[in-house]
């Protein structure tokens, strides 16, 4: 059974973590219940995102979810936000930087490019389908028992 999914302090489940290595962190989220997992890099997108913007989205840690922020996004019924994030993505090349150190210099010298989306996608965070927090408890409303 899913504990309370939203809004959670800290995180939404213990299995998973993207402070130690990406690689750590992939497989962790293969072994996680799907529903913890999207609600888990939801979670910690719209955290980052109304916090600081995607310079701080990419810049730390959080950044390595960001694939499984598109698919999650799209999964619970945010289409556009999920389309726009996955065009984001391609300021990172044909595959999407999880190193760290990597992606904050990718950051660095695009960070006007970044900044200037943070109020669309606030917008959309906020407003399409009603918003990601309502759209993720609809999402695990209808996925569980």
């Amino acid at each position: 059974m899913h504990r309370e999914y939203w809004p959670f302090t800290e995180s939404y489940t213990d299995s998973i973590s993207f402070y130690d290595s990406p690689e750590l962190y992939l497989l962790q989220l293969e072994f996680s219940d799907p529903i913890e997992a999207k609600m888990f890099v939801l979670y910690w997108f719209q955290s980052e995102i109304l916090n600081g913007g995607l310079s701080q989205f990419f810049e730390n840690s959080t950044g390595v979810i960001a694939p499984e922020v598109v698919e999650a996004l799209k999964v619970v019924g945010l289409n556009e936000l999920s389309e726009s994030l996955k065009l984001i993505l391609l300021k990172f090349g044909g595959s999407y930087e999880r190193n760290r150190a990597k992606r904050k210099k990718i950051v660095a010298s695009n960070e006007e490019y970044f900044d200037a989306l943070d109020d669309s996608l606030v917008h959309l965070i906020y407003e399409e389908n009603g918003g990601l927090e309502s759209a993720s408890k609809n999402y695990v409303a209808g996925n569980t028992c």
